[in-house]
């Protein structure tokens, strides 16, 4: 039996499948609506259903206690249906028609438009809406008619989304919107003038509704529906808002000009200048609702303020939403009961003394699970009337006799006592008013300075109440009345005014502080005269330091100084006007110097404070340097393990320390740990140390056996515990630990050491063998023996560190071949001995290092056999180890070094178009030459490098110990979107860098950098890099036009061939290339992607060409070595380098911006915000906490986002349980040993119950809305599995076991067969290089070809020159077109013997030959020749001779048309032609021509309607005899086709050749890996084969059953593919209500997946742009998005234009061709009007704005689209000549015309292996979706076959019948 709850939803249900079906209906229902304007369409909808005369409702609560009426015995509840918590529930409410009334009953408020109101509404409808008119009722009209269009702008693709199964399907897109423009624009025109009371019945009538009826859904009918519901609301509202103040205004007039006379004479008493009046508000945005606050008096003294009790008292609705997803906005002030939304329907309102619903707790609704339909007094649950009455009458006789009175005193002590809630924020708001004449931004002041918040309220007459504030104002709720009384920010500016005038703001406290605060800046010491000058030139030795200066017993800091130093220590900030310029001040005494200097040192700043010398001068005090706070270098002691420390961050209070063991090693092992952690260690070890003459230290451990003899007693037993103060010793006999003694360790340790005093005293001799500590260096140090501490006391003293290099010396690396090989031997050696002695390089060990220059131009130093460099050779060798030399050796091809000069050249650019600092990336950085060359304008940069040889990263890092050198291949780095400045000197060379990212472009390695350093630059930011000029002058212009697709060219410098020759000792010819990455990308191609022509006939790049000022040198030819003549760029004689390169990067144009910093939105976007740069560390879009403090990452900066203490405690918290997450999710992928993953588990577990015993569930709603911006928010979603509910089920299998499968690498095999397995699971191809490696055998393909052959096949269409290409599997190469591929194996192996195995499997593999007998062919296929339709006509009709060449045959590909010309040559005594195979009204040509175009035969005769008009009728009996011929024409033909013996066998061999030559591939999934995969999810044997056809075949369909497991094997497809190199981004698009569900899933097959899930407000108008720039800029793995937002991204105007215009080309081809042939006059007709239909499309196109910030969806950068529930995209336009066919459709659905466009674009990018779809329903009415469905997947096979049209198709595979169905009007005859 059905619950309540389903017989309610039922009941909804039915309702709205009735709603549209007759317009009575429709308008009955919009007549309750007008009155219950206030609720969502979902409540609206029950009322209706349950009381359509329903006028005012409210629950039960409300009616009892707010408006004190009863509900009378008997009344029935209407039953509301909360859909808020994600499953049904019931609510029940009242109208007033069920209640009774007492004495002070309220009767509910209800608003009418008036004569005498008609006036104001009409100004306010001018107002607001810009629709102005005589009358109101065309008013309303026209705001409707607007609305609707502004509605269908927003929403038109939601609703595009819904037309399935209705009527709608019938209409293109342009007919849905004008269907739903007028169904909704005459629906809110009868609500509103329904509301209004203007009679709607004489302005419609039955046809104003026809457009409803094709609302016949559910879906359609709430789509329908809601948007009327919430275009009408928002009119209505503003009328009633309008009505109830324009009534207020006119009561309040005669008290109102006694009060502005009161004001006038308070100004006129104090002599100040009367006020102004308040301007008018702006009126509001459509849709927005605004507080209507009771008005303030604008006079000094406003005294009590009188509110109604039906106007004031609010009536706040509980938080939810409404069945239709829409939350109604605040309901206004002043009304009593009206229709405001009931429990759930809507947010908290602020609004209407209305009764409106409260939760269920509070209300008397039944559950979920309701057990009584009708809620009536039986229920237990329900006071009886008197009950209820006696309650109302107790409550009364408790309120004041009078209302509750907000008087002015009330207000003032408010704004008194409270002011805004911050610390200081009455002593701002005092000096605002003192600075700021303008009231209102005064009061827009005042908003930002209190912001949104609130606090309880002790009201004067003692009772209570709270006080909120928001960006509209103050609201006092006064708690025993439950009334809220709003103020806005204009009338709060008003009372503050008056206060501060009449001295009445501050309390005598504030006026005493400030009283104070203003003595103290009057008694600051003036910083004057030579105590200015003294601290000016402080200030300019230690720029970067908190200087200190001592002035009358203060240390007082300036300026930035001052601001730094109270943020550290919260000290006041008082303000100067001396030397510097009116500058903020702060202090501290100078008793406290020691405490508080050392808490601004702990922060990473520089100290230094300036002491009062007697004669007024000052002397140094303190000089605290940062790098002094932990030592670089300095040896800490953790975990027992020596560490080195290598760099300190205070910005994130973290430290990188090297393991000293593991260095020995040359293994250069790093870890980070807190700061303020290892400076505690450090300060201990040395206080430990400083204590020279220890006490003796005794050692002991648990377990020890121990006698301590006291002075009362002894005790034996075994140590079981050490404390800080306490040792317990066991004294059991087993050791059991009850049994036990505790004593204080002090004294247990004295006794230990009174026992060793007893002990002989050591010799000399064995004293000097024992640890020892000395003062060296000014450091107390501890040493093994005195033998250390001697050689370290006659030691050299050891230099201190320097900080990061610069370079000085313009000739840095000139000289010799041998200059330059002594210089890389002496850096490497210092390299060598600063490694061992584990300390950072010297300034002057820093000038040996930057000497070295690399390999590049040495490479004889590495031949054995060039004896002028043997001893060089020798000592190079025996210097460093085996792979460093190896690494040294293969660098003399590239490890150029850049001169000073270029460097310096690339930044001047760079600091023309406005860079001052930022994340500087060098790729391929060398030693750091950029970096060393910083100029000091960006000194506050963040450096990182990037260097893959060991040595030369090594040396980078001494020069710049303060940057983030990284020492690996650039391949193993990923920050995208994370650095602001990319520079450097790129390698170059012919050979390519496996990056899987990057494998599938082929790039070159210069290129390659270019790329990815795009992808690493955020956007905006700038690449300026050296690199050969074959970047820009390479003939394959395929890299070119892929950064321009990415980046804007800014211009490009070409240097001489001799820039680099003094100091890399080489002639090349180099460019400098400046891009600047865009926020997409955009599928353009400017001129610099292509090559161009100089006047002297060079070829080279079209910029050079058109910019020849920036090639530095004269362009000419120089012969190479290889006898070629090379374009080269000589020196101009006497020009020098620097010069030019000044002058030329004066036309580089481009301007650098700060990055833009956008908050999430849970923000206050006001608020000031703290940036800082990016932590790498930190996802991008990203939440981190600083030091307590949340923050967002978003590309290069971090910015703080204020939240209050719990939201904040619950972002930090989801921020744990992130990072323990991805902490698992590594050590699962690195397959750490089961301890250390059991850990996390424990950890994850104890994390996430404390964080849900406080929060809740992580898919909680506050949770979700403070943390879905996050990346990783899905990732935690996914840890809990939850019920229909949404209640917790479990926890996931990743809290206990291990959810990710490693990636276990195979580097040997043993057998070539072992080998081809793991090449197909790595690589998904049969790649023989890395085969050979398995075996290991590198370059020897003859083992593996022999063994494997007959498995793997060599295609003959490969370089037959290069073994390793072409090589494809078994199951590959025998499958497809194998009759083609025979043909071509065939023709090799002639010539090539190799291919003769190619041969017999091909011949093995061909399908078995159809026979006659097996194949047929019916009239209209298109495959047929003309000439065998012409023949079959002139055989069987018996065309005279005469006339045969009158009659015939003709066939339109364009059109797919078949004609048959002179039809009536034959004449009417033709007997065969009409009487033999035709009619006396249809002849057999005739016949014959309509079957060839699959249509059925049809007779019309023409007759004269009732006004004499023609008008055409079926003559059924000549049809049916006309059709009968037709019958007896096709049996003839088949009869005939195969008569001839020649004719079968070219038909037989041409029906084989064409479609009966293909052998489908059969796919094995065994071998996938399915790396980084839920190993507790094993996939089914169909699952794995089905992604291998994915992986390894073209477009596919997934067309398995409902159940089948497509959604893993589409997740699994994109991961796989994306491993594989297949493709880089996949995009999903879902079902719209499905996306998080499908995120859920993707992450519990792969937990580590990097997943983007579209949210339905990212695709808002504000949103969409930036939630695209994520797609296309983000590297992800998968992108889920909704059917409809996914329709919402759209094709490039480009190529839309170039559709259209292919169609008119056809279309046009197809016309010349028909009127050539004199085709028939409705064939040209029909292609005219469609040419014009495609003209006028294209016109609309190119007319509409270009809208420049539109996004389109060649810009994400995906290359694989996989589409769920694919069927929802079956109709497709097409065009046929079929008539009355099912299935068919000829009007274009937008959605699928749109997913079609996509699909062809990512065919030619991906080569038609980019789309997969996956649906259970490929085939729901008509064999018509398979045709679809190829169009979609498998057009180039459509094309290459010629069945691109439908009819082609249908002929050749399909067959029209005619049958009979029974429909529910009758019988009708349709075609099948």
């Amino acid at each position: 039996m059905p619950s309540k709850t389903e017989e309610y939803l039922a009941l909804a249900q039915r309702t709205a499948n009735g709603l549209t079906r007759y317009w009575e209906s429709w308008t009955d229902y919009l007549t309750t609506a007008s009155r219950l304007y206030k609720y969502p369409f979902a409540d609206q909808l029950m009322i209706y259903a349950q009381r359509p005369d329903a006028t005012a409702c409210a629950d039960f609560d409300i009616w009892n206690n707010r408006m004190n009426r009863y509900v009378r015995r008997g009344a029935k509840g209407i039953a509301l249906l909360d859909e808020s918590s994600g499953f049904p529930r019931l609510h029940y409410v009242f109208d007033v028609s069920d209640t009774g009334v007492r004495r002070n009953s309220r009767d509910p408020e209800v608003w009418q438009l008036g004569p005498d109101l008609v006036q104001p509404v009409s100004e306010m409808l001018s107002k607001t809406y810009g629709i102005s008119g005589e009358r109101v009722s065309q008013q309303l009209a026209d705001v409707a008619g607007k609305l609707v269009a502004d509605y269908w702008d927003n929403n038109g693709g939601d609703i595009r989304a819904i037309v399935d199964g209705s009527l709608l399907m019938d209409y293109d897109e342009a007919g849905v919107e004008m269907q739903f423009k007028s169904a909704a624009a005459i629906s809110v025109t009868y609500t509103l003038l329904e509301r209004c009371g203007i009679e709607p019945a004489g302005w419609f009538d039955k046809d104003d509704f026809q457009a409803i009826y094709n609302f016949s859904t559910p879906d359609s009918v709430y789509a329908l529906g809601a948007a009327v519901s919430d275009m009408s609301r928002e009119v209505l509202r503003n009328i009633e808002r309008t009505v109830k103040t324009t009534i207020r205004r006119r009561n309040a007039e005669r008290s109102q000009y006694e009060y502005e006379q009161q004001e006038r004479d308070l100004f006129d008493h104090r002599g100040l200048p009367a006020p102004e009046p308040d301007a008018e508000p702006a009126p509001e945005a459509a849709g927005q609702v605004w507080q209507a606050a009771p008005d303030v008096p604008e006079g000094p003294s406003p005294g009590a303020v009188q509110h109604d009790a039906p106007e004031r008292e609010p009536v706040p609705a509980p938080v939810g939403g409404g069945a239709d997803g829409r939350e109604p906005d605040a309901a206004d002030h002043g009304t009593a009961l009206e229709t405001d939304p009931g429990p759930g329907q809507g947010e908290e309102s602020a609004g209407v003394g209305t009764a409106h619903e409260q939760p269920e707790s509070a209300g008397r609704g039944t559950g979920a699970d309701g057990t009584d339909l009708q809620l009536s007094f039986f229920d237990a649950h329900i006071p009886t009337e008197a009950q209820q009455i006696e309650t109302i009458d107790q409550a009364e006789s408790e309120k004041s006799p009078s209302a509750f009175v907000l008087s002015q005193a009330e207000i003032e002590n408010e704004l008194r006592k409270h002011g805004s809630g911050f610390a200081g924020g009455k002593q701002r708001i005092m000096a605002l008013y003192q600075t700021q004449p303008d009231r209102s931004l005064r009061a827009k002041a005042l908003a930002k300075e209190y912001g949104i918040g609130g606090h309880s309220h002790d009201f004067l007459d003692g009772s209570r109440g709270f006080v909120n504030h928001d960006w509209k104002g103050l609201e006092f709720d006064h708690y025993p009345d439950y009334q809220k009384i709003p103020l806005s920010w204009i009338q709060v500016e008003k009372y503050i005014d008056l206060m501060i005038q009449s001295d009445r703001y501050l309390t005598d406290a504030e006026k005493e502080q400030r009283t104070v605060r203003q003595e103290a800046e009057r008694q600051l010491p003036m910083l004057d005269g030579t105590v200015a000058a003294e601290y000016t030139a402080l200030k300019e030795q230690y720029p970067n330091t908190l200087v200190g200066f001592e002035l009358n017993g203060n240390y007082l800091f300036y300026d930035k100084d001052a601001v730094a130093v109270e943020r550290i220590l919260h000290t006041n900030l008082l303000s100067q006007e001396n030397t510097l310029g009116k500058v903020k001040v702060t202090g501290f005494p100078s008793e406290q110097w020691v405490a508080e200097s050392k808490k601004l040192w702990a922060e990473g700043n520089n100290v230094y404070l300036a002491g009062l010398n007697e004669d007024g001068s000052h002397h140094q005090t303190k000089y605290l340097r940062e790098s002094d706070y932990l030592p670089i270098g300095s040896i800490i002691k953790l975990d027992d393990r020596d560490f080195r420390v290598e760099h300190v961050n205070f910005m994130f209070k973290s430290v990188s320390l090297q393991d000293m063991e593991l260095t020995k090693n040359r293994l250069p092992i790093f870890r980070n740990e807190h700061l303020p952690h290892i400076r505690e260690l450090y300060e201990e070890q040395q206080d430990a140390a400083i204590e020279l003459v220890p006490e003796k230290e005794v050692s002991y451990k648990v377990g020890d056996e121990v006698v301590v003899d006291l002075p009362t007693r002894t005790i034996e037993g075994t140590i079981g515990y050490i404390g800080d103060t306490d040792v317990r010793i066991d004294t059991s006999a087993h050791g059991q630990s009850w049994d036990n003694e505790v004593i204080n360790k002090q004294q247990f340790e004295n006794v230990l050491r009174q026992e060793e005093q007893d002990e002989p005293e050591l010799s000399d001799e064995e004293l000097d063998k024992l640890p020892i500590s000395a003062v060296v260096d000014g450091e107390v140090q501890t040493f093994p023996d005195a033998a250390a501490l001697d050689e370290s006391l006659n030691a050299e003293p050891v230099p201190e560190p320097a900080g990061n290099f610069r370079i000085t010396d313009e000739h840095l690396g000139e000289g010799g071949a041998k200059q330059k090989y002594a210089r890389n031997i002496e850096a490497i050696k210092t390299l060598f001995r600063l490694e061992e002695e584990h300390r950072g390089a010297s300034a002057e060990e820093q000038e040996v290092l930057a000497q070295y220059v690399g390999w590049g131009g040495l490479a004889d130093v590495f031949d054995p056999n060039k004896n002028n460099w043997a001893k060089e050779y020798t000592e190079l060798k025996g210097l460093l180890s085996e792979d460093e030399y190896a690494a040294a050796r293969s660098s003399v091809l590239n490890a150029h070094y850049t001169s000073p000069t270029v460097i310096r050249g690339i930044y001047d650019a760079v600091e023309r178009m406005g860079f001052r600092s930022g994340n500087i990336l060098e790729p391929s950085m060398g030693v750091g030459n950029f970096f060393g060359m910083l100029p000091d304008s960006m000194a506050n940069s963040r450096l990182y490098g990037v260097e893959l040889d060991s040595i030369t990263g090594r040396i980078a890092q001494k020069l710049y110990p303060q940057a983030d050198i990284t020492v690996a291949g650039f391949e193993t780095t990923d920050r995208r979107d994370f650095y602001d400045l990319a520079v450097g000197n790129v390698p170059f060379g012919q050979y390519k860098v496996n990056d899987k990212a990057y494998n599938k472009l082929g790039f070159s390695i210069h290129n390659y950098f270019f790329a990815k350093a795009i992808d690493q630059v955020r956007p905006g930011g700038i690449v300026a890099f050296v690199t050969s000029r074959y970047t820009m002058d390479s003939k394959d212009s395929t890299a070119r036009k892929h950064m321009a697709e990415r980046a804007d060219l800014l211009g490009a410098i070409r240097l001489p061939n001799n820039a680099f020759k003094a100091n890399a000792g080489t002639e090349v010819v180099s460019d400098i290339i400046f891009l600047q990455k865009r926020d997409r990308p955009a599928d353009i191609e400017p001129d610099w992607v292509q090559l161009g022509k100089t006047e002297d006939g060079f070829a080279i790049n079209q910029y050079f060409v058109d910019h020849p000022e920036m090639v530095l040198g004269e362009l000419t030819t120089e012969s190479t070595q290889y006898g070629r003549e090379e374009l080269t760029v000589a020196p101009i004689e006497g020009a020098n380098l620097a010069d030019q390169l000044a002058e030329a990067v004066q036309h580089i144009e481009g301007q650098y911006t700060e990055v833009e910093v956008e908050t999430p939105d849970i923000a206050d976007a006001e608020a000031e915000r703290k940036t800082l740069p990016a932590d790498p560390e930190v996802k991008n879009f990203s939440y981190t906490v600083v030091n307590g403090d949340v923050f967002y990452r978003e590309n290069s900066v971090m910015t703080q986002v204020e939240l209050s203490d719990t939201a904040k405690g619950r972002v930090t918290g989801m921020v744990e349980l992130r990072q323990i997450v991805n902490d698992l999710i590594d050590q699962q992928l690195n397959d750490y040993p089961d301890e250390d993953i059991k850990a996390t588990q424990e950890r994850l577990n104890a994390a996430y119950d404390a964080f849900t015993a406080k929060y809740g569930l992580l898919n909680d709603r506050k949770n979700g809305r403070l943390f879905e911006q996050d990346s990783s928010y899905y990732l935690l979603c996914s840890l809990e599995s939850l019920d229909e509910q949404g209640q917790l089920k479990s926890k996931v299998a990743m809290f206990t076991k291990r959810t990710i499968r490693p990636e276990r690498t195979v580097t040997n095999v043993d057998t070539p067969s072992e080998a081809l397995a793991v090449s197909i699971g790595e690589h998904g191809k049969v790649d023989l290089p890395y085969m050979a490696e398995l075996l290991g055998t590198p370059g020897e393909y003859g083992r593996i070809t022999t063994e494997l052959s007959g498995v793997i096949f060599k295609d003959p269409a490969a370089d037959p020159t290069d073994p390793e290409a072409g090589w494809q599997m078994a199951d590959e190469y025998l499958s497809g077109d194998v009759r083609a591929k025979l043909r071509m194996a065939q023709f090799a192996a002639e010539t090539n013997p190799e291919f003769a195995v190619n041969v017999e499997a091909l011949t093995k593999a061909q399908p078995r030959e159809l026979e006659a007998s097996e194949i047929d062919v019916r009239l209209g296929a298109t495959w047929l020749s003309p000439d065998i339709i012409q023949k079959f006509m002139t055989e069987t009709f018996q065309i005279p001779y005469y006339l045969r060449h009158a009659v015939k045959v003709r066939y339109s590909p364009y059109t797919a048309e078949w004609r048959v010309e002179g039809k009536t040559a034959t004449g009417r005594g033709d007997i065969i032609s009409s009487e033999t195979y035709g009619t006396s009204r249809a002849n057999a040509y005739k016949i014959l021509e309509e079957t060839l175009n699959l249509k059925d035969v049809r007779i019309y005769d023409t007759i004269e309607d009732a006004e004499g008009k023609p008008k055409r009728v079926l003559n059924k009996r000549e049809t049916m005899l006309a059709q009968q011929k037709q019958q007896v024409i096709k049996d003839a033909f088949a009869n005939w086709v195969w008569q001839d013996p020649q004719r079968r066998i070219a038909l037989v061999k041409q029906y084989n050749e064409l479609f009966n030559s293909t052998r489908p591939r059969e796919y094995d999934g065994s071998h996938i890996k399915f790396v980084g995969m839920n190993p507790e999810i094993t996939l089914r044997e169909h699952q794995r084969n089905a992604i291998a056809h994915v992986l390894y075949g073209g477009n596919t369909l997934l067309a398995h059953e409902v159940g089948a497991g497509k959604t893993y094997e589409m997740a699994a497809s994109a991961m796989e593919a994306k491993r594989l190199g297949l493709c880089q981004k996949s995009l999903f698009v879902v079902p719209n209500h499905l996306t998080e569900q499908w995120a859920s899933e993707f992450l519990n097959l792969y937990p580590n997946a990097k997943l983007l899930v579209a949210r339905r407000k990212d695709f808002e108008t504000a949103n969409r742009k930036k939630f695209c720039a994520r797609i296309a800029t983000g590297d992800y793995d998968a992108v889920i998005i909704g059917h409809s937002q996914f329709e919402r991204i759209p094709l490039s105007f480009e190529r839309q234009e170039r559709i259209i215009q292919e169609q008119i080309y056809e279309t046009l081809a197809a016309i010349n061709e028909l009127k050539v042939h004199a085709g028939e006059n409705f064939s040209i007709k029909q292609m005219e009007k469609t040419r014009k239909t495609l003209e006028t499309k294209l016109e609309k196109l190119r007319s509409d704005e270009r809208k420049d910030d539109v996004i389109t969806f060649e810009q994400l950068g995906v290359d694989r689209l996989f589409v769920d529930e694919s069927h929802f995209y079956k109709n497709l336009f097409l065009t046929t000549k079929m008539r009355n066919v099912a299935g068919l459709s000829t009007s274009e659905a937008q959605k699928s015309s749109d997913m079609f466009g996509k699909c062809r674009y990512l065919d030619e990018i991906t080569g038609g292996r980019g789309v997969v779809f996956a649906t259970g329903t490929p085939v729901s009415n008509s064999m018509t979706e398979l045709y679809t469905v190829m169009r979609y997947l498998q057009y180039s096979t459509l094309q290459q076959k010629k069945l691109t049209h439908f009819d082609c198709w249908a002929s050749t595979f399909g067959e029209t019948t005619t049958a009979i169905e029974l429909a529910p009007e009758g019988y009708t005859l349709i075609g099948r």
